[in-house]
């Protein structure tokens, strides 16, 4: 089963009315790429690691990345026992307001390349990378720059 649905078994016979289905954990930590993959909860991170789908509330327990969404409906995708309405409000930036590579990313809080998270270096400044390791500097960083960074992710 998908890591969201691996819940404990109630052992109840199944016939006439099932058990409600158990509720979602609390917000999840983000992923450490940054971005959630599919079929996963996308509260925490704000953003999809597929670039093509957007994230998308169902309630105020689940959100996940999809594609398109439309207010009311059921995600027909959902198993049966999860098909209820989805609020669909994005809980994402879309990536033509996130910082580009090089860019302070502090106001958006996400990067135009999905694949990188923006990590603050200081107070004054916080950009889009791949990796980053707290008290380093940046070797791409030019010299009259290269301090260490925080790496604190800009959420």
């Amino acid at each position: 089963d998908p890591p969201q649905y691996q819940t404990p078994w109630t052992c109840r016979l199944v016939g006439g009315s099932a058990p409600a289905p158990a509720p979602p954990p609390a917000v999840p930590s983000p992923p450490a790429s940054g971005c959630a993959q599919d079929g996963a909860d996308c509260r925490a991170s704000r953003c999809c690691a597929d670039p093509s789908k957007r994230c998308y509330e169902k309630s105020s327990s689940w959100a996940s990345c999809r594609a398109s969404c439309q207010a009311g409906q059921a995600n027909p995708d959902d198993p049966p026992q999860y098909q209820t309405p989805w609020t669909c409000n994005l809980l994402d930036s879309p990536t033509s307001t996130c910082a580009a590579d090089g860019a302070d990313c502090r106001a958006s809080k996400c990067c135009a390349d999905r694949g990188k998270t923006c990590y603050e270096k200081n107070s004054g400044w916080a950009s889009c990378r791949s990796t980053c390791q707290a008290g380093e500097a940046n070797p791409l960083d030019p010299p009259e720059y290269r301090t260490p960074w925080t790496c604190k992710v800009v959420r």
